[in-house]
């Protein structure tokens, strides 16, 4: 994939993840009582698009970066690898900590917690997209395959 390209995807996962994070915000700070099946399909898709977007990044940014011969280029790659793995594990257990039941139970916790998960996923959105930026610049395609 050319490199702009793989930007322009990188782009794209990140604008759905927003838009569905802008949902899922929205609805929660309505009146509990309507919104616990929304926010739960919000979640699912939140669940879909952000492992689509782990995909794209490992696969066209992260892998072959890793298997690059400059050693800056590999680490940088590495560091973005974990971190994005993590973020997939906080989302994971959010969710888990947060099942229908519990929000209703506590639904200032549960607000509480889903700023918390936004802050963060808007944390790394806006780093990955720094840093796979300057990575994409020094090369002309992601892969050669």
């Amino acid at each position: 994939m050319k490199s702009a390209d793989a930007l322009a995807e990188l782009e794209r996962h990140q604008s759905l993840i927003r838009a569905e994070i802008a949902l899922a915000t929205e609805v929660a700070e309505r009146e509990p009582v309507s919104w616990h099946d929304t926010l739960a399909q919000s979640r699912w898709r939140m669940f879909r698009l952000l492992r689509a977007y782990q995909l794209f990044k490992h696969n066209e940014v992260y892998d072959p970066m890793l298997r690059s011969s400059h050693p800056g280029r590999a680490e940088q790659a590495r560091a973005l690898k974990a971190s994005c793995i993590a973020t997939g594990e906080r989302y994971e257990l959010y969710t888990s900590r947060w099942p229908a039941d519990a929000m209703a139970r506590d639904v200032d916790g549960y607000r509480h917690a889903l700023r918390e998960q936004v802050a963060g996923l808007q944390q790394q959105m806006v780093e990955e997209r720094r840093i796979v930026a300057l990575l994409l610049a020094e090369v002309s395609r992601t892969r050669m395959s």
